[in-house]
Parts: C-alpha cells; structure tokens; sequence
C-alpha cells in the first residue's frame, strides 16, 4: 500500500498528517477488503468498456453520413479504453502502474474523442432538419454555423483541459467549465428547435430529443451552480498560498508517469460513480441521437 494517505476532502495528505490518521482509523477498511473492492470496481469499468465496444460495433452498422458513423465509433472506443486503464488525471493516480494509464496518454485520446463528440451535435441538428424539413434553409443558416461554433467551444474547451492537466493549476479548468456551460446551453437550444420541427407522428425522436434538451440543461445548470464557484474558490485558494504552476515542459514530463498507483476502493471511491456513469451515458446518448439520422430505408 502507498505511504500517501487517502484522498481526504480532495487533497492527498501525509501518513503523518493527524488528519489522515483519524480518517484511516475512521474507516478501518483491511488492505485485503479494501482491494477485492477496488478489483470489484474496476470489474464495473470492464463491464463499461465491453458495452462501449459492441456500442462501437453497432454504430459501424448504422445507416448515417460516414463522418459521424465514425465519431460515434471513434468516441465509444475512447471512453472503453479509458474504462480500462484508469486514471485520475489530476492527481496522476493509476489504477495500474502502466503507459496507457498515464496522464498524458488519456488525457489526449480524452480531447480527442471529446471533440469528436462535440462536433457531432451541430451534424446531427443538420440532417435531422434535411429530413424532415421541406426548406433547408434552417438547415443551411441555423444547424451548419451551430455545428462549427459548438465543434470551436469542444476544442478550444479540451485545449483548456490539456493546459490545466499538465500546469495542474485550477485556473485553466475554470475557463474550461465556462465555455462547457455555454455549450449546453447551446445543445439545449439546438435540440428544442429540432424537437419543433419533427413530425408529431415521431413521437420515439421527439422524445429522444426532449431527454437531450433536459440532460444539456441539467449540465449546463450543475456547471454554472456547482462546478464554477467551486473552481473559482480553488483558484482563490491557489492564489492565496502563492502556488507556482507547473513549466509546459515540465508538466509534459509528470503527466508521462504515475504519481500514485492503487487499486484500493478508498483511493478511487470520489471518482468511480461519475466516471463510470460518464463512460456509459456519454456514448449512448451519441449513439441513439445518431442513430435518428439514419435513411428511412434503413431505419425500417
């Protein structure tokens, strides 16, 4: 077992630390449970990967434009690799002590396939509206510049990411959020005017759509309430001590190895559940919202 004491209220502290000693006599989990746990864990990840894999598999089989038949593919297998080796980018922490765990490595297919489906919503809004629309006009004026400005907010976003992961410092990810914020607002929006714009004998895809339009509200909502003045008291607190970010170089060189390596339950239980849940829901809401744009001959 490391010597680093638990992630204790998002910090890692000493084995010295009083603090750390009373949360480790406080949940007095054996090294041997606390293992099968976190193998048990990692078992639910696997069990992720596997659905994101045949998710890859049914999207090759789908009777869409080519570009998004493999941004769904190519995103389902990103969250399956990044299922199975797991990583904590900002704490460096490996499930394994392994390269395809390291920071760098899945931090850069995460932008990657975080891109690829960034930029799939303002192509699916196209062709849902060509059709079902008699006047492309929405279309051409409304879905193609939406889709370059939310495909902009994805990169620029994942650029933001990346600077933050190897400076490891708050501020990046503040200006990350925000431009994730505004992103859901915008897939809220799209999605609402395309649900207008489908016939009313489609009740199976305006109901899809309307699950789209209240998972991006909720997104955009838990950002703007939770997530930023969270970041902005963390980078309060970063300024107050006087921290020193990391050299670009310098970051490349951390994130290319494991800080901490377990496969405790403890070490990994304020990750697992949104990982896990993001590795599933992420993929599938892609997929299904692709999977609306498919021919009418296929689709029957």
């Amino acid at each position: 077992m490391p010597k680093d004491c638990l992630l204790v209220q998002g910090m890692w502290r000493s084995e010295s630390d009083p603090w750390c000693r009373y949360y480790r006599e406080a949940t007095s989990t054996s090294e041997e449970v606390d293992t099968a746990l976190g193998l048990t864990m990692w078992g639910l990840y696997i069990f992720a990967a596997l659905l994101n894999m045949n998710l890859a598999r049914l999207a090759i089989r789908l009777s869409v434009s080519t570009p998004l038949k493999l941004a769904v593919c190519f995103y389902a297998m990103v969250c399956a690799w990044r299922a199975i080796f797991l990583n904590d980018t900002a704490e460096r922490l490996c499930f394994f002590n392994t390269w395809p765990n390291y920071a760098f490595v899945n931090r850069s297919l995460a932008a990657c396939g975080e891109i690829s489906f960034g930029s799939s919503g303002g192509v699916i809004a196209r062709d849902l509206l060509q059709k079902y629309t008699p006047d492309r006009s929405l279309a051409r004026w409304f879905a193609v510049p939406l889709c370059i400005v939310l495909s902009i907010l994805a990169t620029v976003a994942n650029c933001l990411c990346f600077t933050a992961m190897l400076k490891k410092q708050v501020w990046w990810h503040l200006l990350e959020e925000s431009l994730w914020a505004v992103y859901g607002s915008l897939s809220a929006l799209m999605s609402v005017v395309v649900y207008f714009h489908i016939p009313g004998h489609a009740s199976g895809m305006r109901s899809v759509l309307l699950c789209i339009a209240f998972a991006s509200i909720f997104w955009a909502a838990y950002i703007i309430i939770i997530d930023l003045p969270m970041y902005v008291d963390m980078s309060r607190r970063e300024e107050e001590r006087g921290y020193a970010p990391k050299a670009f170089l310098e970051g490349v060189k951390d994130s290319m190895q494991c800080a901490i390596t377990s496969q405790l339950f403890t070490v990994w239980e304020e990750v697992w559940l949104w990982q896990v849940a993001y590795y599933l829901a992420g993929p599938f809401l892609l997929y299904r919202a692709a999977s609306l744009t498919e021919s009418k001959s296929k689709a029957s």
